[in-house]
């Protein structure tokens, strides 16, 4: 069997799409990996990251199966193009998409995280059907945050041990950025780290927008989609391989 030929076996495991993640953990005990491959979790990524013709990148870090395109667009979402890219459809579904990077990267450092009520039942970008909610901690979907009056809509919320906002991110595709720094200013006077998430394009924006001196005490920081990818990237690899290591 071929390395290519693995990577496809797991997709077909798992419904015809994984996570990167996931061929990561399966994969890398396979022994075509292990005995072929000096570095087995550059393979894997190469294998999938390089399109080969069995296979597509439905998002970053998430590859689908193509002879079962067809059927997951139908329960899910079309893939990214030049055409859709910016249709509401697309830029919702991006939306949670980074939503759930950013639960998954607390989830793997054992942290609760919050999402606002309204945003729960948005689909989850996992190995099966999910749900933002199926990924999130009961504790976490106890009640919003009700210390102050916006922040329960804030779309990420990484909560201390008593429920309060630790690190809090916002994500801005195409709307105001204004806005969620009005939501962060409502939390000036606790320690948390406030962040917006959006495209590198909006970075310039940012600078000139919290620069106002109303925003100086929250001192917001920019997250851009391609370092957030990255981080998740470079985090889900560290797990994977202290499975493998066992310390």
């Amino acid at each position: 069997m071929k390395q290519r030929e693995a990577v496809v076996q797991v997709l077909e495991k798992h419904w015809w799409y994984a996570k990167l993640s996931t061929l990561r953990d399966e994969l890398v005990w396979n022994p075509i990996f292990v005995t072929k491959a000096k570095e087995p979790f550059a393979n894997i990524r190469g294998i999938v990251q390089t399109k080969p013709k069995e296979i597509y990148i439905i998002r970053p870090w998430l590859y689908w199966l193509v002879k079962e395109k067809e059927r997951l667009e139908q329960l899910w979402l079309t893939q990214i193009t030049d055409k859709n890219k910016d249709s509401p459809e697309v830029q919702q579904a991006n939306h949670s998409y980074y939503q759930w990077l950013l639960v998954e990267i607390w989830n793997l450092k054992h942290f609760f995280t919050y999402v606002p009520h309204q945003d729960q039942n948005k689909i989850c970008f996992s190995d099966k059907w999910m749900h933002l909610k199926d990924i999130i901690s009961e504790k976490s979907l106890e009640g919003p945050i009700t210390l102050f009056k916006r922040t329960d809509t804030i779309d990420v919320i990484r909560l201390n041990e008593d429920n309060t906002p630790s690190n809090v991110f916002e994500v801005e595709h195409s709307t105001d950025i204004i806005n969620s720094l009005n939501k962060f200013w409502e939390l000036k006077n606790l320690k948390t780290w406030c962040y917006i998430v959006a495209d590198e394009t909006r970075h310039k924006e940012f600078d000139k927008k919290v620069s106002q001196t109303v925003y100086k005490d929250i001192c917001p920081r920019f997250l851009s989609y391609e370092n957030l990818e990255n981080y998740y990237d470079k985090i889900t690899e560290y797990y994977s391989l202290k499975k493998l290591t066992w310390f």
